[in-house]
């Protein structure tokens, strides 16, 4: 089985990452999702719908001084719990 994720845009309210920086954090969104894929395996909800043309994260909320690759990680895991809705 293959599966494609394109994230054609991402919108993030009060992310505190200067725009220098923010293909850093689309490179650690993209590898949390793809982490969680390999790890946990297709979300229910893409598994019944297909492709998703638009989704809902969780609320995150990392430490303020938290790092790019964690604010990744979190909006990762976020978008992935986001496809089972």
């Amino acid at each position: 089985m293959n599966i494609q994720v394109q994230i054609d845009r991402l919108i993030l309210e009060g992310v505190p990452v200067k725009s220098a920086r923010h293909p850093l954090l689309k490179a650690a969104v993209e590898a949390e999702i793809a982490r969680l894929f390999a790890e946990q395996g297709l979300a229910s909800g893409l598994a019944t719908r297909g492709a998703i043309t638009e989704g809902r994260g969780s609320i995150i909320r990392p430490a303020r001084n938290a790092s790019v690759q964690e604010w990744g990680r979190q909006i990762g895991r976020a978008v992935y719990e986001g496809f089972s809705r």
